[in-house]
């Protein structure tokens, strides 16, 4: 099977999860917000198969190149609010005072769509009340949740957990603490630095920075200084970045928890991470992925317990050559496992909305995990995305083979690539795509390949990227890495 092929899950086992999501939105009009309006579509396509009366779709900026794959129905009204803001975390705040604050051509548009303003708000914005554009918000994450995602308080859930974490130093973001920290917890390979959440929750890695050893620490506390009151500062752990989901289910003492994929977190000279996405072709060790699940179930129990969390959430962290060591909790379904992509009869992401209002849901957490895990297995997913470093022509092609001793070559004329490498604009400047093409990647991590086919992109195509480097040494048993 071709990576990224849909693969038809059994009705009997695809029908308790819909049967759910309909309960919720069959014959109501539905609002629903997101930053991305590629990720609406999909969303609007479901929830007119589940019944719902009608969709007003929201996004943040416009994306011409979807037009055509937008749902042509009579029940349906597409608005995009036309930002402008190049950072992710910087259109997220603009996105969030627009829904809080709509102009009234919006407010207008809206009242045109849903008159007695009965509409469910379907948003993934952090932002207080139960209402927002005058509707009710359905499935919203609450503000007490968020606390999960500050890095410099998660270590309270990993005390209620009662997991093993590296050692940490959360200090003033001044200088001389800051040196302090490094002197206390630097490594060979330096320290990790996470800014708090004063100006918000900041994802992608974009509040973390690589110290390496020796670096000026007064600059980089000068760069933190304007976002942050505090900094957690972490040595720098070797190893293989990963991610992997839970649920926690109202009603239920069960954590259903999946297989474990790669975080895409290459690293700039400056020090600076990218984060590139997500890989679910990587297989952990079984015994490392049997540490992993526990870990996340006991994860999922103590957001359960400290903040009365509901929903499907994340554990971040970096699997060493000694085992997991988690670092951060995203209170929030994460990107990476592309189920509502291939498994749209699922109704994933809606079903996670449903456990996440506290509303009943008919589906044994047993096989909620089964079939998550089946449908995970099945198809792999990953596309990295990396920012170039001066613009570039769209449409750049250039396909890669995979050799046997596991490195990328440029593949000829008539060669089936085994991987692209695609440049494209983005609302967010000129970026490169890496996508493999067949299954010669799975069971494997993709960082390296990653790193190695932006090298290829520089030299083939003319592309300005700064060196990267793959967060895969080859001192994790069992990583499965390209090398």
């Amino acid at each position: 099977m071709s990576p990224g092929t849909v693969h038809a899950t059994a009705p009997d086992a695809a029908a308790p999860f819909a049967a759910q999501v309909a309960r919720a939105v069959a014959g109501r009009r539905c609002v629903l917000a997101g930053m991305s309006p590629a990720r609406l579509v999909p969303r609007v396509t479901q929830l007119l198969e589940l019944g719902a009366a009608g969709v007003f779709a929201l996004s943040a900026r416009p994306d011409s190149a979807l037009d055509a794959a937008r749902p042509a129905s009579a029940r349906v009204v597409w608005w995009d609010a036309g930002l402008a803001s190049g950072d992710q975390d910087a259109l997220a705040a603009e996105f969030t005072r627009l829904l809080s604050r709509p102009t009234p051509e919006l407010a207008a548009r809206l009242d045109a769509f849903d008159p007695d303003r009965s509409a469910l708000v379907l948003d993934t914005l952090d932002t207080d009340g139960a209402a927002l554009l005058h509707r009710r918000r359905y499935g919203h994450r609450r503000p007490r949740w968020t606390v999960a995602e500050d890095k410099v308080r998660v270590h309270e859930v990993w005390e209620r957990a009662g997991i093993a974490a590296a050692p940490e130093a959360v200090v003033p973001c001044e200088p001389g603490a800051l040196a302090e920290a490094v002197r206390e917890l630097g490594t060979a390979g330096g320290t990790v630095w996470a800014a708090d959440a004063r100006d918000g929750i900041h994802t992608g890695a974009r509040g973390t920075r690589h110290h390496p050893p020796g670096a000026d620490t007064a600059a980089l506390a000068a760069a933190f200084a304007g976002r942050a009151d505090r900094v957690r500062v972490m040595p720098f752990l070797d190893g293989l970045p990963c991610s992997i989901h839970g649920l926690v289910v109202p009603g239920s003492a069960a954590v259903p928890v999946f297989r474990p994929l790669e975080l895409l977190t290459l690293r700039r000279p400056d020090g600076g991470f990218v984060f590139a996405g997500t890989s679910t072709y990587w297989d952990c060790p079984a015994p490392r992925e049997a540490e992993l699940r526990a870990t996340t179930r006991a994860v999922g129990r103590a957001l359960r317990e400290l903040y009365g969390y509901r929903g499907a959430f994340t554990l971040d962290g970096v699997l060493t050559a000694d085992g997991f060591l988690p670092t951060e909790v995203n209170a929030r379904l994460g990107s990476g496992l592309n189920i509502d992509s291939t498994r749209p009869e699922l109704a994933f992401d809606l079903l996670c909305r449903v456990l996440r209002e506290g509303d009943p849901v008919d589906v044994a957490p047993a096989l909620l995990e089964s079939t998550v895990l089946d449908a995970l297995d099945r198809v792999r997913h990953s596309e990295a995305k990396i920012r170039l470093d001066a613009p570039a022509e769209p449409g750049l092609r250039l396909g890669l083979l995979l050799g046997p001793d596991g490195t990328l070559r440029p593949a000829g004329r008539h060669d089936r690539p085994d991987a692209t490498l695609r440049t494209e604009r983005s609302a967010v400047g000129d970026r490169v795509r890496f996508q493999p093409r067949t299954d010669a990647f799975r069971g494997h991590a993709l960082g390296s390949a990653v790193a190695e086919a932006c090298a290829l992109g520089v030299r083939e195509l003319g592309l300005r990227i700064a060196p990267l480097t793959a967060c895969v040494p080859p001192t994790v048993p069992g990583s499965g890495a390209i090398a």
